[in-house]
């Protein structure tokens, strides 16, 4: 019972109410900065050949960053996280991805044999990254409104034969197709890269919701169904829409995944043009020793690594800061696994964690397979480094992703009801007799 004085663990806790999670705020702020200043090294020489100016790239990346960090922070520190759990909002969402993402191979740009842009003005935006930040949205708004109306009673009821049937339908098919509806437009730019940490996302996120066994058994049935129907009409009606069959269709689409895969598994057979990515980075990599050459000096950034300011950054940072500045960046998103991932186990409720986990999650993946290519431990996929990647729209969707983990630290987590009363009386008056609110369990 609360009598005006707090014990001291309640004291201990008062110091971080409705405050934002700081050691994930911390390292949020120097990955961004550290990220940055790589940019900056590792675009020199092939800013100075595209844009004239070995600054250019940089200057660009640094603005869309900076405005990155400010819409992060202010969604951190300025708006309630329960302002994100509007259905209104989140059609809006899927709306604008599936139009951008539809809308591609007729005004998209094609970049290195992949049409994945679309420009506006001088700014370009790659759908598929910013399909990666909607999905987690989606998928977390929606299940919490499914949550709901189970709780309150307020789902449709259908007979009693078809109700189990029916509930697997709406909250597991459905969610799942109207994303992979987006992972199928990633495919076919051909992004497969980008596809493979969609797909990820969803299996993650539809684990972290917690569905009953039997559900999400019968859900995962019924879409198993409509994907073998959407393949056999892929069988059916491909060969009319693409004037081949559908093998040679994949073949031709996919052809730089093969040659990705055998110069991976088989480099002795590979074409030298596709192991030269690989071969420079391992060198730059391996140039590097334990402390580095020297921040500034790479070697094989003066166009010898191809894509070094990009996908191969951390091989620039392997050559100018050695082992010990690779470590340290793998830390980093180690620490932010951490943070992020405390931030969703203290959340309140299903659709904080969700958010907080799924971007987490996001990230570091992202990160690690990233590092997986980069040290030849994966084939060569196009994943590029969140923060430290030059690619302003993406970063900028990046920083997004981590304000709003920081939001659910700020506003989306557990709250001690007696800590709540004594620091705004207005609860207190709503009743001495007010429980913690827990977070509510799949029903």
């Amino acid at each position: 019972m609360y009598k005006g004085r707090l014990s001291e663990s309640k004291l201990e806790s008062l110091a971080g109410y409705k405050k934002v999670h700081l050691p994930l705020l911390i390292t949020f702020l120097i990955i961004s900065t550290f990220g940055l200043v790589m940019l900056f090294s590792a675009s020199l020489a092939v800013s100075y050949a595209r844009e004239g100016g070995a600054t250019e790239m940089f200057i660009k990346q640094a603005g869309i960053s900076t405005a990155g960090l400010l819409v992060a922070l202010l969604v951190a520190l300025a708006v309630p996280i329960r302002h994100f759990n509007r259905p209104v909002l989140r059609y809006i969402v899927y709306a604008v991805v599936s139009v951008l993402l539809l809308a591609l191979p007729f005004v998209g740009t094609t970049i290195n044999g992949a049409r994945r842009w679309i420009f506006f003005g001088s700014i370009s935006v790659q759908p598929s990254e910013l399909a990666k930040i909607a999905a987690v949205y989606f998928l977390a708004t929606y299940f919490s409104e499914q949550r709901k109306k189970r709780r309150q009673n307020r789902h449709k009821k259908v007979s009693a034969r078809w109700q189990p049937i029916y509930d697997a339908f709406v909250q597991v098919t459905l969610p799942a197709l109207m994303v992979i509806a987006w992972i199928v437009l990633i495919l076919i730019q051909p992004h497969m890269s980008g596809a493979i940490i969609m797909t990820l996302l969803v299996i993650f996120m539809f684990v972290v919701e917690g569905f009953p066994f039997k559900r999400l058994m019968t859900g995962a049935t019924i879409l198993l169904i409509f994907l073998l129907i959407a393949l056999m009409l892929f069988l059916m009606i491909g060969p009319v829409m693409t004037g081949q069959s559908p093998g040679d269709f994949i073949e031709d689409r996919f052809a730089h995944v093969f040659r990705r895969l055998t110069s991976f598994t088989s480099p002795e057979e590979a074409n030298p043009d596709d192991t030269r990515q690989i071969e420079q980075a391992q060198i730059a990599l391996g140039s590097g020793g334990l402390f580095g050459v020297g921040l500034g000096r790479s070697v094989q950034k003066m166009n010898w690594l191809p894509e070094s300011h990009n996908d191969f950054i951390l091989a620039i940072i392997g050559e100018e800061l050695g082992f010990a500045g690779t470590f340290l960046c793998l830390m980093l998103f180690v620490l932010f696994f951490i943070f992020g991932m405390s931030v969703a186990l203290n959340a309140a409720t299903s659709m904080t964690t969700l958010i907080a986990a799924g971007y987490t999650f996001l990230i570091t993946v992202q990160a690690l397979l990233n590092f997986g290519v980069a040290t030849h431990v994966l084939p060569t996929t196009g994943i590029s480094l969140p923060f430290f990647s030059y690619g302003g729209t993406a970063n900028f969707f990046f920083m997004l992703a981590s304000g709003m983990i920081l939001c659910v630290s700020k506003s989306g987590k557990r709250e001690d009801p007696e800590i709540a009363q004594y620091l705004e009386p207005e609860k207190k008056r709503q009743g001495k007799s007010a429980k913690p609110r827990k977070r509510t369990q799949a029903v």
